[in-house]
């Protein structure tokens, strides 16, 4: 007790302590939230049992190198075949327009098999899951509520089972609840991934069950069966994809059905982790190697208290005083620091996860970090600092034995410090220094990149356009002449709006385009099916093309002599008429997507992104909706052309604009639901959400990491002022001018920060790779880059050493020799 006592009382009076222990603690409060972070999206992703034995699937079609979700009709053939699963399951994330107690909401929903709950080993809460009976054509529609759902909308009571709830105008019974804390699908999904609220049974009607050309929109979990490994069912599906092939051709289907090159197979967790693993880990080892730094300031601090003090040790050691009690002393300086720093920091980082969290809910309802294992980072960092008090105590014993011995040798018992402490103070402030430089380095390369991401050119003039979206419900909207009508009837209003230039309706929007189809002709040459390309399409209504601006390379873009009885028109993106016929000139030319219709090439646009920012452009080919066939818009089950996405250009208020818009939809149709609206530009921003996070995390600790760095400079000049005050008083009255004494000071400290700022640039260059496949628009080891901010920290760095070395060259030296 009598040495933390000891301990407080200096530690209170070191200059510079304060400043230490808040930057340590601010180093542990970004790993708290970094590990937080980590144990949420990386350690424990997968909330279901037996997390090693699920998979997901993909398709890999021809003509196309991403991978697809699966079609109704390929997975039951695929299913129908394999033996490595126990089961097998599809599903798919629709939204439903519901009344609720606060009116008229959107909500997200799944569409799945019904034994999707038994392959998840998932049990309700209430009432009963699906039978298989609920996914048969024309069975009653049933749904099952999600636990927090279910207590938002109906108080957790046990009499809503039975009852019914209007999802898109149809009523739906009520047969479950699903348990407590279950999420699905998981937000880390490549597609399908917005957790839901409420579940519906796939109905599969006998044409959808054997569609294989459309209908792209299925993911596809399975549980592997015992002692079957992922490997093994991987080369099960590789063989059933080649039987496929002969099947088609034996039943004569080859020139209608979507044949797979191939089906790729992840465990669920690989899948889930697959985009975020390397943000994380990237944040991961930046939050390491921050608290190794702020370790290094804490280790300097304990140097110049050990070898200030290392005079008055070995006196004492000199009359027999026993080494154990200054090991005790040295811990307990340690443990002050790392304990208060521990404490605080530990404080800071559950608050700043809260923060976080308050921060997400408000950028998307689907991200949230999970508080746990919060000792983990403190715990780790009083370990190491036990490890650091140890070996400083073992320098401080060397230097005092040295020192001993010349307190008898020499009759001036003059000391300027162990050269060996000052090396390691050096390295300690250069080691500092090139970890932060590094980090400052790479992060600057995340956030040019970031910049770049975030002002990409997507195909269309971002610039002043606008995007809301409505689904017209099927109960309401049965006949394809209806559906025309009224998106008639909402662009003929919004085309009226102040201040509007253009508008159009279509069926996607750019960077969520969903509609995948196949190209099957081209000039009325059938390919066979292995040859078929894979599309986006989208259906059109008014000057939709011509309001986003998207570039017009050849021919001409929708217009009133699209009709029903008029020739099919479609306008095609650059890279298919580049891959279908090598050039752009290709007006008058035909395709067939889908298996019969066949389409006359009167435009040709530029690409426009339909998924990410960071992926090219898919080819994508547009229809008028007024030609498309009623059947289609009268499907019983697909929603692809009731997706109304109505597009702007208007330099309105956004606020008064969404305001309009969605008074003229209330005037045709009150109780149908509208997404607010929202610009384009601010969803390309949107898009970038996870690289914004990863930058801005990378980036908040480069900077704090550099701040510990600076305070590390200052310390060791400081410390070497003090040192050598005498020795400058001496100098300045013989006649030695400031400037000289200046550059005399502050050269120790230059020099370990000029080491530092080259083995950061090195180390940097070094690890570019890590950061690679997350930089878009920018080259990683950007020279420029790398020589603003290795110059900018050479300033950051003498700015920090010359403070002390300014105050070193203004000592009074009366006060200097009156010392000696």
């Amino acid at each position: 007790m009598n040495f933390t006592s000891r301990a407080n009382k200096y530690l209170h009076q070191l200059r510079g302590f304060l400043l230490v222990i808040v930057s340590i603690a601010a180093a542990l409060a970004c790993g708290v939230v970094v590990w937080s972070i980590a144990m949420t999206y990386l350690f424990k992703p997968v909330p279901f049992p037996r997390p090693d034995t699920l998979v997901m699937g993909w398709l890999q079609l021809p003509g196309s190198d991403d991978r697809v979700t699966f079609s109704p009709g390929i997975f039951n053939d695929y299913a129908g075949r394999q033996r490595s699963f126990d089961k097998l399951a599809i599903f798919e994330t629709r939204f439903f327009d519901t009344q609720g107690s606060d009116g008229a909401q959107r909500i997200p929903a799944l569409r799945t098999s019904t034994n999707l709950f038994d392959l998840l080993e998932s049990h309700p809460l209430a009432g009963r899951l699906f039978a298989r009976s609920d996914e048969q054509a024309g069975a009653p529609p049933v749904v099952l509520l999600t636990s927090s759902y279910w207590r938002s909308r109906y108080g957790g009571l046990t009499s809503a089972i039975g009852k019914t709830i209007e999802l898109d105008r149809q009523r739906y019974e009520i047969v479950g609840v699903l348990p407590d804390n279950f999420s699905f699908p998981l937000v880390g999904f490549p597609e399908n991934n917005v957790p839901a609220k409420v579940v519906v049974p796939a109905a599969f009607s006998q044409e959808e069950a054997t569609t294989r050309s459309a209908m792209f929109e299925y993911s596809l979990l399975g549980r592997l069966r015992a002692g079957v490994t992922i490997d093994q069912a991987q080369s099960e599906a590789s063989t059933i994809v080649a039987n496929l092939h002969q099947d088609y051709i034996s039943t004569g289907g080859d020139q209608t059905n979507q044949q797979p090159n191939g089906i790729t197979l992840s465990s669920l967790k690989e899948t889930v982790t697959a985009s975020e693993r390397r943000p994380i880990q990237l944040l991961l080892a930046a939050s390491a190697l921050l608290l190794i730094i702020a370790g290094f300031n804490a280790a300097t601090i304990l140097l110049v208290r050990g070898l200030q003090q290392n005079k008055q040790y070995a006196i004492q050691v000199a009359l027999g005083a026993g080494k154990r009690d200054f090991l005790h002393q040295a811990i307990a300086e340690s443990s002050v620091i790392s304990v208060t720093a521990s404490v605080l920091g530990l404080v800071i980082g559950v608050v700043g996860l809260y923060s976080l969290n308050n921060y997400l809910s408000n950028l998307t309802p689907y991200w949230r970090v999970v508080p746990c294992a919060w000792w983990f980072v403190p715990l780790m960092f009083l370990v190491y600092m036990a490890v650091l008090s140890t070996t400083i105590y073992k320098i401080s014993t060397v230097s005092m034995t040295v020192l001993g011995r010349r307190l008898f040798q020499e009759a001036d018992m003059r000391v300027t410090g162990s050269k060996m402490v000052r090396l390691i103070q050096q390295i300690c402030v250069s080691g500092q220094v090139a970890l932060s430089v590094m980090l400052l380095l790479l992060s600057s390369i995340l956030t040019k990149s970031l910049y770049n991401l975030r002002n990409a050119d997507i195909g269309v003039a971002a610039d002043h356009l606008y995007t809301a979206t409505a689904t017209l419900p099927r109960e309401s909207y049965k006949s394809a002449t209806a559906i025309r009508e009224f998106y008639s009837s909402v662009l003929d209003g919004a085309t009226g709006l102040p201040q509007t230039t253009q508008a159009g309706i279509g069926t996607d929007l750019p960077l969520d385009a969903t509609e995948t189809e196949t190209v099957h002709a081209v000039d009325g040459h059938r390919a066979s099916a292995r040859e078929h390309i894979p599309v986006v399409r989208t259906w059109t209504t008014g000057d939709y093309l011509g309001t986003l601006h998207v570039r017009l390379i050849a021919g001409r873009l929708f217009s009133t002599a699209e009709q029903p009885q008029s020739l099919p028109a479609v306008v095609i993106s650059e890279s298919l008429a580049t891959h279908l016929w090598g050039s752009t000139d290709v007006l008058g030319k035909t395709i067939t997507v889908g298996p019969s219709v066949v389409l006359t090439v009167v435009g040709v646009v530029g690409d426009v992104k339909d998924s990410t920012v960071r992926l090219s452009a898919t080819p994508h080919v547009y229809t008028p909706l007024i030609q498309e066939k009623a059947e289609m818009l009268e499907h019983p089950t697909w929603n692809g052309l009731r997706r109304m996405s109505v597009v702007l250009r208007s330099s309105a208020d956004s606020s008064l604009l969404d305001s309009n818009l969605k008074g003229i939809i209330a005037r045709l149709d009150r109780g149908l639901v509208v997404t607010d609206l929202v610009s384009v530009s601010s969803e390309i921003k949107r898009a970038a959400l996870p690289e914004s996070f990863m930058t801005i995390g990378t980036t908040a600790l480069a900077a704090i990491a550099f701040a510990l760095a600076l305070v590390g400079e200052y310390s060791l000049t400081s410390f070497a002022a003090v040192q050598r005050k005498k020795e400058m008083g001496i100098r300045i009255a013989l006649g030695a001018r400031r400037g000289n004494i200046l550059a005399l000071s502050a050269r120790f400290a230059l020099l370990s920060a000029l080491v530092g700022v080259s083995t950061g640039v090195i180390l940097a260059l070094a690890c570019d790779h890590l950061v690679k496949s997350f930089v878009f628009g920018i080259q990683v080891n950007d020279p420029l880059t790398y020589v603003i901010i290795a110059i900018c920290s050479l300033c950051a760095v003498a700015i920090a050493a010359a403070i002390p070395s300014v105050r070193s060259s203004r000592i009074d030296p009366m006060e200097a020799l009156k010392s000696i």
